[in-house]
């Protein structure tokens, strides 16, 4: 017969069972900031998570610091190792130090909890927990192999936005859940990365913003100054703070960030948007709407007589995970006016590139009729644009042309192609900012747009694509934007070449040109009707 002493024990473990919250608050002891031991006191950021892993499988929690969701996170895995049997557990942490921390508070639960809960173990190691129920609770890094050898229910990828690779790894975690597991993402926010676009598509994860408002620790009672700026009265009506939320945003604000807003937006962002933009600042301030990633050829404007075109072409290896080769095509005839007329972006070897290459090259460039040109700016720097330049040069096309100076025989030497270095990257950059900004491109290249939403200043104020992404689009489009330097003399050419030889050329020279025709004396317009 059970005593009562074994009835109540089994009715609490079945509580336990029964509640995550329960358990939690009564039996899993963390150790305080001061290292005192106590259990946790969950506040509504906490509290979210859970709700979410309760009715979610799939997680994605975008946060502020210290919010205390590894905590609970781990917590809640641990809950289901010890009541239920056969459930094996991962966590993903982007370094070995946060693996060591979210790990030691598996350890330190585990040690503290009542003795009916401590189920034995078979195999302990600095980041692994085996237990003879056949539960298990393996920790690792995001470029480690260890985790992965085989089928997990729970999964916990900690700040992922950090990971070298986010899709990658992610594509890799998909690989070792099981059919019905959860898997919870958490971060906060490092920049414009592919964690961004992970967070800002559609593709059906649940997702979470928590900043620090949720926090009732981020509140100060005695106000720490005699008065607040005026951008943090602003800053405080905006959001709806309350006073203790604004004593401690202004004491945070003025002590632990140097009274930089972009420092404490970065540390404690209030939206989502704002985590992002000031933990990785845009070169182009305002978003373009985002686009998927569009690998291949694509032609918006056919060629057209009596136009001037530009191709600006940026070549890479081909190889597997490496940059992508890319050309962008411009109809520059007006200068403040230009349109993408064709682009290709994908990774091909630099052989099968040229002959593409050549390809587009001659469909812009009436070599027999003269009606259309195109000038070709190729990009040579390491190299994979020479093979493509001779290819051109033999095919007589038009190419971009820079001037090098020979410092030792004091002699100028005219090269083709266009070399990138820290100042010519800048001018390019710059020329591409302007003619966006302005309005003078009209640009319609969602590959274009893609790469410009990822496009960042680096902690070196160096402009850069945020890990995970690429700009060789954009540097596509530049260089053909450098080429408008060289097309006064293809203007000129064109202009003798460009003889309309009936009415219906001329209407149409016209049109496209903004203005008049006026033919010479040599020149004798035919019939309308007898156009062939």
């Amino acid at each position: 017969m059970i005593n009562d002493k074994a009835l109540r024990l089994r009715k609490e473990v079945e509580a336990c069972r029964n509640n995550f919250w329960y358990f939690a608050t009564r039996y899993a002891k963390l150790s305080d900031i001061n290292g005192k031991i106590c259990t946790i006191d969950p506040f509504d950021a906490q509290k979210e998570i859970i709700s979410g892993l309760n009715s979610h499988n799939n997680i994605m929690i975008l946060k502020a610091r210290k919010l205390g969701s590894s905590t609970v996170i781990a917590l809640y895995f641990l809950w289901k190792v010890l009541f239920w049997r056969n459930t094996k557990c991962a966590v993903v942490a982007h370094d070995d130090k946060s693996a060591e921390e979210i790990f030691e508070i598996y350890k330190f639960a585990y040690r503290h909890l009542p003795k009916q809960f401590q189920i034995p173990t078979i195999k302990s190691r600095s980041d692994e927990m085996r237990f003879k129920t056949g539960s298990q609770i393996k920790v690792g890094t995001a470029d480690s192999e260890r985790w992965r050898s085989q089928t997990y229910q729970y999964i916990h990828a900690s700040e992922y936005a950090f990971w070298k690779d986010p899709q990658k790894t992610m594509s890799a975690l998909f690989g070792t859940a099981g059919k019905e597991a959860k898997v919870i993402m958490e971060s906060t926010a490092n920049g414009l990365n592919a964690a961004h676009e992970l967070w800002i598509k559609e593709n059906g994860w649940n997702k979470i913003f928590l900043n620090w408002l949720a926090d009732p620790r981020m509140t100060m009672e005695q106000q720490p100054y005699n008065s607040f700026s005026d951008e943090e009265d602003k800053f405080a009506e905006d959001h709806g703070l309350t006073p203790g939320q604004k004593n401690w945003m202004a004491k945070q604000l003025r002590t632990k960030c140097g009274n930089n807003w972009d420092a404490f937006n970065q540390e404690h962002p209030v939206t989502a948007e704002l985590s992002f933009i000031v933990s990785g600042a845009r070169f182009f301030k305002t978003p373009f709407p985002y686009t998927d990633l569009r690998e291949g050829y694509e032609q918006w404007h056919e060629p057209l007589d009596y136009r001037i075109y530009t191709m600006g072409v940026d070549t890479a290896s081909g190889s597997p995970g490496g940059d992508y080769s890319a050309f962008m095509v411009l109809d520059v005839t007006k200068k403040h006016d230009i349109k993408v007329c064709s682009s290709f972006y994908d990774r091909v070897e630099p052989a099968l590139f040229k002959e593409i290459v050549d390809k587009e090259a001659q469909k812009y460039h009436d070599q027999k009729g003269l009606t259309h040109q195109c000038l070709i700016v190729v990009e040579t720097t390491g190299g994979y644009g020479i093979p493509i330049i001779e290819k051109l040069r033999s095919e007589h096309r038009r190419l971009y042309r820079r001037i090098k100076e020979d410092k030792a025989g004091g002699k100028w030497t005219e090269l083709l192609g266009f070399n990138t270095n820290a100042s010519s990257r800048q001018q390019l950059l710059s020329r591409v900012y302007e003619y966006i900004t302005r309005g003078w491109l009209d640009m319609t290249c969602p590959t274009f747009l893609r790469e410009a939403n990822a496009l960042i200043y680096n902690k070196r104020g160096r402009v850069e694509a945020s890990p995970g992404n690429h700009d060789d689009m954009i540097f596509a489009c530049g260089l053909a934007l450098m080429g408008l330097d060289q097309i006064h003399g293809i203007k000129a050419n064109a202009a003798k070449s460009f003889k309309p030889r009936n009415i219906r050329q001329m209407l149409d020279w016209e049109r496209r040109n903004g203005r008049g025709y006026v033919p010479t004396e040599e020149t004798e317009l035919q019939p309308f009707h007898e156009v062939g």
